[in-house]
């Protein structure tokens, strides 16, 4: 799904929430926590969405899609937050 150029409605962001609430509790519990931290940044400070997929059960490595916003915002969001790596589709968290 390519990132929109219209803005998402509050019912798709809504569903999208839930939908990745759910992709992140597939992950163990540290980086569920942690990829949550960046997707509440991304939206408060930078309008960005993404959707979550592919979560690794009890791991600690996700996929992404950008939704809608801004692609070069989320590697150092991501860094700065203190993920192990984040790439155009990935995101990964340091195992406990």
């Amino acid at each position: 799904m390519p990132a929109q150029e219209k803005e998402l409605t509050q019912q798709q962001k809504d569903e999208l929430f839930n939908y990745n609430a759910e992709q992140r509790n597939k992950l163990a519990i540290q980086a569920g926590s942690l990829v949550g931290a960046l997707i509440d940044e991304l939206e408060r400070n930078a309008q960005t969405y993404v959707r979550l997929e592919n979560p690794v059960q009890n791991g600690y490595k996700i996929d992404y899609k950008l939704v809608q916003g801004k692609q070069d915002l989320i590697n150092p969001v991501g860094m700065a937050l203190g993920f192990k790596d984040v790439t155009d589709t990935t995101l990964e968290v340091y195992d406990a």
